[in-house]
């Protein structure tokens, strides 16, 4: 089923996807590295074109697996000590969760 993103979707996206992957990513929490390129490179190109977040890419991206992208949306928020983010960091984080929230919202939509 094809969706259309609000505008305001859209830009949040879009300025997500201008967004720099934080070092702190790439070295301290490297274990989520795989996660945060999915959200990146993958969710976010879906959501702009309108494409099914299938049931099994939903799953990957809150549960994750073993295979690809290791630890899911869950195990990221519970185990990322925002308190040791600088201020980009954080911003980045916080992105992170609001395109996962637009990700759910069109699931949901096309499960209905």
């Amino acid at each position: 089923m094809k969706y259309k993103i609000t505008s305001e979707e859209r830009a949040l996206i879009k300025y997500f996807r201008s967004l720099r992957i934080p070092a702190i990513f790439k070295f301290e929490y490297i274990d989520y590295m795989l996660f945060v390129e999915q959200i990146d490179f993958y969710v976010c190109r879906l959501l702009l074109k309108g494409k099914e977040i299938t049931g099994e890419i939903f799953a990957e991206v809150m549960q994750g697996n073993d295979t690809t992208v290791g630890v899911g949306f869950n195990c990221f928020v519970n185990s990322i000590d925002v308190s040791i983010l600088d201020e980009a960091t954080l911003e980045y984080y916080h992105n992170i969760l609001r395109v996962v929230e637009v990700m759910r919202k069109y699931y949901e939509k096309t499960r209905n």
